[in-house]
């Protein structure tokens, strides 16, 4: 790619100098977070020759002036990190890139799932689900996806810890033949083995309607000490009637699992 990157400079300059409309690169920044050992850190890399990667974390836009970025950074707390890149000392591209984190207890902690995740939709790895990062309307990226199968995921907070409030977050999009779980089932354990029940919550959307939604299912308790947390969203049995899948296998589409 370097390469590649180094022989279009030449192409450039002559297009330059015939008048030619052309795109002279991508310059968006890929923001990328890691999720490991309880903590989350963002790596940001460019395609741009030479380019240089400007960011800030107080929802200002990025300038030559801002934080000029060299190695993976910590997110702390809540945070949007906007980022640019520049080639020369001048910003390009038309818009930064920009991503929201935020933390809580599960954040960069392991997950395993009782049913594989597809590999169409693993996003960033198994920890997708505690990387601090949530899923757009757009089905293909931040959301793990499964198919014909419940989504069954634990989480091990690797202590035991008060916990209040648990939630997940699910997409529907009608048209992808993702739909919104029939419910969601929430348990904790302090060992691993013993699972005590926390609520089942119902989905009140209709499977039928079209248009994209996202919705988390939460429940709120008074707090329990829990090291492993347990969240099982029951897929639909089938697409529903109408539906071009009618009487198959429908999608189940999860972000992130809060713990709080």
């Amino acid at each position: 790619w370097d390469g590649f990157n180094q022989r279009l400079q030449s192409q450039f300059r002559m297009f330059d100098q015939k008048g030619f409309h052309y795109s002279k690169g991508n310059f968006k920044v890929d923001i990328k977070p890691v999720a490991e050992n309880g903590k989350i850190t963002v790596s940001m890399s460019t395609e741009a020759l030479n380019g240089t990667i400007y960011y800030t974390t107080d929802g200002s836009e990025p300038t030559i002036a801002a934080n000029k970025y060299e190695s993976p950074i910590a997110v702390q707390g809540k945070m949007t990190i906007k980022a640019a890149t520049a080639v020369n000392g001048e910003i390009m591209g038309a818009k930064a890139a920009e991503q929201s984190f935020v933390l809580h207890k599960a954040s960069g902690r392991p997950v395993t799932y009782a049913n594989p995740i597809s590999r169409y939709y693993q996003a960033d790895g198994p920890n997708t689900l505690t990387n601090g990062v949530r899923g757009t309307l757009a089905a293909g990226k931040n959301w793990h996806g499964i198919s014909g199968k419940d989504l069954v995921a634990t989480v091990d907070l690797q202590s035991v810890q008060a916990v209040q409030r648990i939630a997940i977050g699910c997409l529907q999009r009608y048209s992808d033949w993702i739909f919104l779980p029939q419910s969601v089932t929430f348990e904790y354990s302090a060992d691993g083995v013993n699972y005590t029940n926390l609520g089942t919550v119902a989905n009140n959307i209709a499977a039928s309607s079209p248009a994209p939604v996202i919705k988390d299912f939460s429940v709120q308790m008074t707090p329990v000490n829990a090291r492993y947390i347990r969240v099982t969203a029951k897929v639909i049995d089938t697409c529903p009637p109408g539906h071009p899948g009618a009487g198959k296998p429908g999608w189940v589409f999860a972000d992130e699992l809060v713990v709080e």
